[in-house]
């Protein structure tokens, strides 16, 4: 049996040769799963702009579903998932907030880097010379 390629995005396994990764990758359904999977990723800010510029999609409100799927150019969010947009947004700019600022009062004493560089410099020789020295001990068959 030949070598089988799974797709991580749509769960799927198929014969392992460029056409059918090329006929797969191409299709409909890969895309509209691979888009899906990254927006879970997505920068809540980022989300949030894009859907506030968008109309709510009248069809997903009268029904429920919308045939276009993620490709509808409306949005599906309602105004509860919008709202859970807006406090993952608000909690990921108080942390990267307090990231930074972290990063700010960090104290970095430039003197002391470079005394710990010099230090593991001087290690480093020290152990190359050790190494050297106990070759000088060897026969010379066996000297590197």
């Amino acid at each position: 049996m030949g070598r089988r390629y799974y797709c991580n995005y749509c769960d799927k396994t198929f014969p392992n040769n460029s056409q059918n990764r090329r006929n797969h990758t191409r299709g409909i359904q890969h895309t509209m799963l691979k888009r899906l999977y990254y927006t879970k990723f997505k920068d809540p800010m980022l989300l949030l702009q894009e859907e506030q510029t968008k109309r709510f999609c009248n069809k997903f409100a009268q029904q429920g579903y919308c045939e276009f799927g993620d490709n509808c150019k409306y949005s599906h969010y309602t105004n509860e998932d919008l709202i859970n947009i807006i406090q993952r947004a608000q909690e990921d700019y108080i942390r990267k907030q307090n990231t930074l600022e972290n990063n700010i009062n960090r104290d970095f004493d430039v003197n002391r880097w470079v005394e710990d560089k010099l230090n593991g410099i001087n290690s480093y020789v020290q152990t190359q010379q050790q190494l050297s020295m106990s070759q000088l001990h060897m026969p010379p068959s066996l000297r590197p």
